[in-house]
């Protein structure tokens, strides 16, 4: 896929340029817009190589719209030229590559050290593809967070229990020891 990207770069960034955003997407009667749940999405960066080959952003939040990011595909055309496949997303908050790890903590995250600390449990799930900074988001995050409940600015005295896992199609794994095939039990 990469190749077909590549050798039609500049039909991808002409119809990039030419993009015409859809409406918002609307939410559903149904959805649950609970305070108690954030979706967020972090728009990582290019890489180095995307960079070096020329490929443009094929992800993109919208400035005037937050929470919501367009997703753009190049396709293969039935016959003739190949064409730009979009979507939009609508998020709780979009953030975009250019946004620091610690505004993304203090922003939608930070809030729960207050209520972990007063005896709550705070949980943040990452969800991606291999690659698309999971790893490099939520590593910062713990930092930060671990930062703010161990530095003794909150009243008290606590006990702090933290787990990590990671759940990837149907295995389940302790990062916090070894990497360990851990069981996913239901009440």
């Amino acid at each position: 896929m990469e190749e077909f990207i590549t050798s039609n770069l500049d039909r991808y960034q002409w119809l990039l340029d030419r993009f015409k955003m859809q409406p918002k997407p609307k939410v559903t009667p149904n959805s649950d817009s609970s305070v108690d749940n954030l979706v967020c999405a972090r728009i990582r960066p290019l890489a180095e190589e995307e960079v070096a080959a020329g490929l443009p952003a094929s992800v993109v939040t919208r400035t005037r719209e937050p929470g919501t990011f367009d997703a753009h595909e190049l396709r293969h055309a039935v016959r003739g030229k190949p064409v730009l496949r979009s979507s939009a997303y609508t998020v709780d908050r979009s953030y975009g590559p250019d946004i620091s790890t610690e505004t993304i903590y203090q922003d939608a995250v930070q809030h729960l050290v207050p209520w972990v600390w007063g005896g709550g449990i705070g949980t943040l799930f990452a969800y991606g593809q291999t690659g698309s900074g999971k790893t490099f988001t939520i590593s910062g995050i713990e930092k930060l967070a671990a930062k703010d409940l161990l530095e003794g600015n909150l009243e008290g005295h606590r006990k702090i229990f933290i787990s990590v896992t990671e759940f990837a199609g149907n295995s389940a794994f302790d990062l916090l020891n070894g990497r360990r095939a851990i069981s996913v039990l239901e009440d």
